[in-house]
């Protein structure tokens, strides 16, 4: 997926079987990085399918402000899309999650949490997305994928 814009100068990849973070020195550590690599395949395992192939992409608020526009018709930023692009008849994860740091860093002081866990939060939620689940507008869907993300994080954070 590519809006035409960059991401960054001093971009890094980490890679660990079919899913790749992409994330810049602003973006913040290889550490990180390999935490969110732990949770798709966590994710995955739970959910019983197998990655194909998904790119976690950290950038900033701009960048996905373009991604949202042009793709979701939603002119503004947002903090977390997933665009899921697994053939719906087999039982494969494949697809892009792109997470904005700036987003993260403002809700991680909101709900007074470390700017890593809220990445990680974002990062499940997206791949929850890849996975199938939904929350749209209503109130119990959003529930639950909230109390999943929670659960995944705290074995995650062990």
């Amino acid at each position: 997926m590519d809006n035409g814009g960059e991401i960054s100068a001093e971009v890094e990849e980490l890679s660990a079987g079919s899913t790749t973070v992409v994330f810049t020195a602003k973006s913040g550590s290889r550490l990180l990085a390999e935490r969110i690599l732990l949770l798709t395949h966590r994710i995955a395992g739970t959910e019983a399918r197998e990655v194909r192939a998904v790119n976690v992409v950290i950038t900033d608020d701009a960048y996905l402000h373009n991604l949202n526009r042009d793709y979701k018709k939603k002119d503004q930023p947002t903090d977390v899309l997933s665009f899921n692009l697994a053939d719906t008849t087999d039982n494969h994860i494949e697809g892009d999650i792109y997470i904005s740091l700036d987003s993260a860093e403002l809700q991680a002081k909101e709900r007074n949490e470390k700017i890593e866990t809220e990445v990680i939060r974002l990062a499940a939620h997206g791949f929850l997305h890849l996975c199938g689940w939904t929350h749209d507008d209503d109130v119990s869907l959003r529930s639950m994928m909230d109390r999943g993300e929670k659960e995944l994080i705290s074995v995650l954070l062990r």
